[in-house]
């Protein structure tokens, strides 16, 4: 995870929705939100690789966005 500072959307990065994405780790997937604007990385959920680990992606980024907005 601390590589993506770095390089947020690495190449064997998915992107699944409007900047949200996931990086596959092994068994577990990262799935993490970039904000270029302000260059921030909010990284939403890591987990191991089940159906559940996909679910709620649309709140996962209205999550992401809502911490975003706060000062």
């Amino acid at each position: 995870m601390r590589s993506l500072r770095d390089e947020p959307p690495p190449p064997r990065a998915v992107q699944l929705e409007q900047d949200l994405y996931r990086l596959r780790v092994g068994d577990y997937r990262i799935i993490y939100a970039v904000f270029d604007d302000v260059l921030v990385v909010f990284v939403c959920r890591g987990a191991r690789r089940s159906e559940a680990t996909y679910r709620d992606l649309a709140e996962l980024i209205a999550r992401a966005r809502a911490q975003m907005s706060k000062p």
